[in-house]
């Protein structure tokens, strides 16, 4: 049996909601700090165990009293005691069918059994039971965040958003409501609110949790990974701005979109699991911030295996060949440690033939950048170019609307871009774009030499057609 990779919500201590009754909507829901299984698991056992303790008590003592049966289901639910957890919420269910505690931590304890054995039945169910809590408290802010992540693992963008905006409307300065919406916003394709919201969220971060935002280590190669480990901080800096800068599906737009998609594997996984980055978590964690989903989970002996790299349950995971890679039609990095989309979510791909061609001018090397893309007379058509030199710094850019081809002038559109720029190595990025989500997007690398005061000859242009960048 094949799974994808998907994550338990673990948000937060439930002993600590416990103990004040219903769910505070501003209580912080994500953990201290990146290395938070170590307090979880030392400085917390005993206060847990004795919470259990008295909690017993109490429901031995009271067995209709709701409140206590909430709690004791979720003070069973942090120590992992799923079927006592799942017992308790469904008492408390029967004594109050609408009672938003119980929902909830029982839609809790279904993600997990889900994740035990995940048939898509019991992932249906968990969001049915969050659905149910935020219905009966509508201000329920720790459901809303649930509900948001789960939506999003059945991969229903469109709920998963209206979740996440609901948990902002209720906490606008709540932490995870930032960074559920920010994450959302970049799957609906709204990038701009995206890069906004993560802006204002990852700085507020606890320390441990921001230093996985910036920490790009599982993205390089092992040699990759040397090389950095060795450079100072200010180099350290640099070498992240560049590998981003590289990485950029489209430097075209004002935002990175790779660094978008990664803050949001990263926020998924926190959301879902509050310590994704504990011994028994980091490995799934790995693969996920590095793949997305594209890299499957699974029973070594299953045979329904595919090209990509597989991980049972518990184990490190291998890094999936390039050729598999190939297969999944992203956007590889570090050598094949990680991959990215070429385009962001919901863009429809736009055909697009472009070429780069070098003249001397009057002030030394003149790049003229052609692009064509499919398009009537009556269709708006855009292009947008940028050059940047070997250090990726901006070198130029442009942006013009495409007009109907001399060649071809019913079926398509070009335009042209002209840059003076300096002698050295050089990366041209062009993105082609339409009124509907329609989007282009082409990059390749020039070496620029030194003019020379000797006659030579300038690339050739033909006078229709596109060659390849």
């Amino acid at each position: 049996m094949v799974f994808a990779l998907v994550f338990v919500s673990l948000l937060g201590s439930s002993a600590a909601r416990a103990a004040t009754g219903a769910a505070d909507p501003t209580r912080r829901v994500i953990l201290d700090g990146g290395d938070s299984h170590h307090r979880l698991a030392v400085d917390s056992i005993w206060t847990r165990r004795r919470s259990i303790h008295e909690l017993e008590q109490r429901v031995r003592t009271a067995p209709r009293d709701r409140i206590a049966l909430d709690r004791l289901g979720a003070a069973y639910y942090d120590a992992h005691f799923m079927h006592s957890a799942q017992t308790m919420f469904a008492r408390a269910l029967a004594l109050d069918s609408n009672d938003p505690d119980a929902r909830f931590g029982l839609g809790r304890t279904l993600e997990r059994s889900w994740l035990d054995e995940p048939v898509p039945s019991t992932l249906a169910a968990a969001r049915e039971q969050l659905e149910a809590a935020v219905r009966a408290r509508p201000e329920f802010y720790e459901a809303w965040v649930t509900l948001a992540a789960v939506r999003f693992e059945e991969r229903d963008v469109p709920a998963a958003g209206e979740a996440a905006r609901a948990a902002l409307t209720l906490a606008p300065d709540g932490l995870e409501a930032q960074l559920a919406a920010a994450s959302l916003a970049y799957r609906s394709g709204l990038l701009a609110r995206a890069d906004s919201l993560f802006g204002i969220a990852i700085p507020r971060c606890p320390p441990g949790i921001a230093k996985r935002f910036a920490d790009i280590t599982p993205l390089l190669s092992e040699a990759e990974q040397l090389d950095f480990g060795e450079l100072g901080a200010r180099a350290k800096a640099e070498y992240v701005r560049r590998f981003w800068g590289r990485s950029d599906p489209d430097p075209t737009t004002p935002q990175n979109e790779a660094r978008l998609e990664f803050c949001s594997r990263i926020t998924h996984a926190l959301l879902l699991i509050g310590d994704p980055w504990s011994p028994h978590w980091l490995a799934r964690t790995d693969v996920y911030t590095r793949y997305g989903h594209l890299v499957q989970l699974g029973d070594e002996e299953s045979a329904a295996q595919t090209e990509m790299s597989h991980v049972a349950w518990g184990e490190v995971a291998d890094d999936p060949t390039l050729e598999a890679l190939a297969t999944v039609h992203q956007d590889v990095v570090g050598g094949g440690a990680a991959v990215f989309a070429p385009l962001p979510p919901g863009a429809r791909v736009l055909p697009l033939a472009w070429s780069v061609t070098r003249f001397e001018g009057p002030r030394g090397a003149r790049l003229a950048v052609r692009v064509e893309t499919p398009g009537t007379p009556s269709d708006a058509r855009f292009a947008d170019c940028i050059v940047l030199d070997a250090a990726e710094h901006e070198l130029a850019r442009d942006t013009r609307a495409l007009s109907p081809s001399g060649c071809d002038p019913a079926a398509l559109r070009s335009g042209e871009f002209a840059f003076d720029v300096p002698p050295g190595r050089c990366r041209v990025a062009v993105a082609v774009r339409d009124t509907a989500g329609g989007r282009g997007v082409g990059r390749a690398d020039r070496e620029v030499a030194t003019p020379s005061e000797a006659l030579g000859m300038s690339d050739v242009v033909l006078a229709c057609g596109v060659g390849g960048a």
